[in-house]
């Protein structure tokens, strides 16, 4: 589980904090409090033992029920969230709900949910707000500003970068030629047969995507705006372009320790259109995304960020960040937010756990490798940099 992992970085930093002499000890105290705290919120966690699903019939609140589903689900998870409730009343009469309902369904939530009901999703917010807040002081101590490089030393990337959870773009890879172009890719592979995947909805989901049927390369790059986009594991579709790939950019073999990708590493190519963002989402895995051709927009933001972008517990949210709706999501203001442009002949490190969404703004390829490891650390989950 992410969460998970966020704890346990979150323990790390605790603990560290515990031998830092200039901390009073009161503080000391609260923070030997909150690691009890959380190691017991992740034994019941392990337990299976999980809050409970967020089931809005059991609310005795005939006036909620005007809302639909959707603006039932965000009001009481922004109540939760700490929003005002004069913000919820201001927001639903936005919606052309009348102020006198507004109110009443507002003001009468906290009285008529049951304390059993919102005790569970209350402490698991609690928790996860305090884990977002030790990183955020993290955050104080990196670069705001994503770094750009070329030639990065391999040891330069893992202390800097790996380590420290820090995001870095590539500007040379070791070959200033692509690997290939959308011309010469589908010269080679044309005859394919593929199964594209339909663009994600985003709030409002005003239109249901449509499933799409196998077809042939070449097919898919004959439209002119593919309502689709291609995801391929490179390890089942050529094992042989893997190792042309990664011949063609030496420099990224650097930092993936080998000259062929580890077993437990996966390469994939992503086709995608310019006619939609992908979802915004955090991955438990570090990669490295390859701009072949096109070029691609990122937002990208620190995973203690996460509490302002509304993510499920699957790291999926339902917010566009080309198109931020603040009125839906209010928390969203508070988030910060990167972005950047990546080019032909780039390429991107995202460390496990950060939020991202990418946009083609021209018909792109990428390669992304991802669950590479480190020479430097015994596996590629979260370790701290000394």
């Amino acid at each position: 589980m992410l969460f998970q992992e966020l704890a346990d970085q979150a323990l790390v930093i605790l603990r560290e904090s515990l031998n830092n002499e200039q901390i009073s000890p009161q503080v000391r105290a609260e923070i030997a409090l909150k690691i009890l705290d959380l190691n017991g919120f992740k034994a019941l966690e392990n337990n299976g033992d999980r809050r409970p699903d967020l089931n809005l019939t059991t609310l005795p609140i005939p006036e909620l029920y005007s809302l639909s589903e959707v603006w039932q689900t965000w009001l009481v998870e922004n109540k939760l969230r700490g929003v005002s409730d004069q913000s919820l009343v201001d927001i639903l009469i936005n919606q052309g709900i009348a102020e006198k309902a507004a109110k009443q369904i507002v003001f009468a939530l906290p009285q008529e949910v049951s304390f059993a009901y919102i005790y569970p999703r209350w402490r698991s917010l609690q928790n996860y707000q305090f884990i977002a807040a030790q990183y955020r002081h993290q955050e104080t101590l990196t670069p705001g500003k994503i770094r750009r490089a070329a030639q990065l030393t391999p040891s330069d990337f893992y202390r800097n970068h790996y380590a420290a959870h820090v995001p870095v773009l590539l500007t040379e890879l070791g070959n200033a030629q692509p690997w290939h172009s959308q011309t010469t890719f589908q010269n080679k592979f044309g005859d394919r047969l593929i199964s594209p995947i339909p663009m994600p909805p985003f709030y409002p989901e005003t239109v249901t995507p449509t499933a799409s049927t196998p077809q042939s390369l070449a097919e898919y790059f004959a439209q002119p705006e593919p309502a689709h986009y291609v995801e391929l594991d490179l390890q089942e579709w050529d094992t042989e372009a893997i190792a042309a790939c990664l011949k063609h950019y030496d420099q990224l073999s650097l930092y993936l320790h080998r000259a062929e990708p580890p077993t437990t590493a996966n390469m994939q190519l992503r086709l995608q259109p310019a006619t939609a963002p992908l979802r915004l989402q955090a991955k438990s895995e570090n990669c490295f995304v390859v701009q072949l051709w096109g070029n691609s927009q990122w937002h990208l933001a620190s995973p203690w960020q996460s509490e302002f972008l509304y993510g499920d517990e699957n790291w999926l949210s339902p917010v566009n960040l080309d198109e931020p709706p603040l009125e839906r999501f209010p928390k969203l203001e508070q988030a910060q937010i990167q972005t950047l442009t990546l080019k032909a002949g780039e390429a991107l490190f995202i460390p496990l756990l950060w939020w991202h969404q990418c946009r083609a703004i021209a018909p792109s390829g990428q390669i992304i490798c991802s669950n590479f490891a480190s020479p430097d650390f015994a596996s590629p989950g979260m370790t701290m940099a000394k």
